[in-house]
């Protein structure tokens, strides 16, 4: 049984010089209820730089050595842009490029390349202090089968409907440890 949910914890840094933003750390994901422990972690950095005090340009990296614990690597690379408005409301997108090495034979499954894709997304966004209300449109480039070597949901012949295009709608809560009195 695969888990329902799955839980991304994050420890990093974030130094600014100047209009330059350089946050750099470590995503652990995990998958609670579930059967199998697909659980791993993923590094990344992630420089940004202010091109105004409204817009902001990121390049992002990130790299998994043991993808899902597949023993294939995994390569995260894309470009974002946000534009924020006085009134808290900001719009932005992101355009990348996900790729993975070949898992590991197992007893029962040969070892196979793991399938390449592009992926994008566009949404608006509405901070008030440390919480940020977010709706976003998310697409990528996978057909059902390679969405089902990916995410194992679905099945082989049908493939898997897990990575079709969706609206995403997220609340998030942010803050530093110098805000925290």
């Amino acid at each position: 049984m695969l888990s329902q949910l799955q839980m991304t914890d994050y420890a990093g840094i974030r130094p600014v010089f100047g209009p330059i933003t350089v946050e750099t750390g470590v995503a652990y994901y995990s998958y609670p209820r579930s059967a199998i422990d697909t659980s791993y972690p993923e590094y990344y950095v992630a420089p940004s730089y202010a091109l105004t005090s409204r817009f902001t340009i990121r390049v992002n990296a990130y790299y998994a050595p043991n993808y899902s614990r597949t023993g294939a690597w995994e390569n995260y690379d894309s470009i974002d842009a946000k534009y924020t408005f006085d009134s808290g409301l900001a719009i932005s997108g992101e355009l990348g490029r996900q790729s993975f090495g070949t898992t590991m034979a197992t007893a029962t499954d040969t070892a196979h390349k793991l399938p390449d894709y592009t992926y994008w997304n566009l949404g608006f966004s509405y901070t008030y202090k440390a919480l940020t209300f977010d709706l976003r449109y998310f697409a990528a480039t996978l057909s059902k089968q390679s969405c089902f070597l990916i995410t194992g949901t679905g099945q082989a012949a049908a493939g898997s409907n897990g990575c079709n295009p969706a609206v995403v709608a997220t609340l998030s809560w942010n803050t530093s440890l110098s805000s925290l009195k």
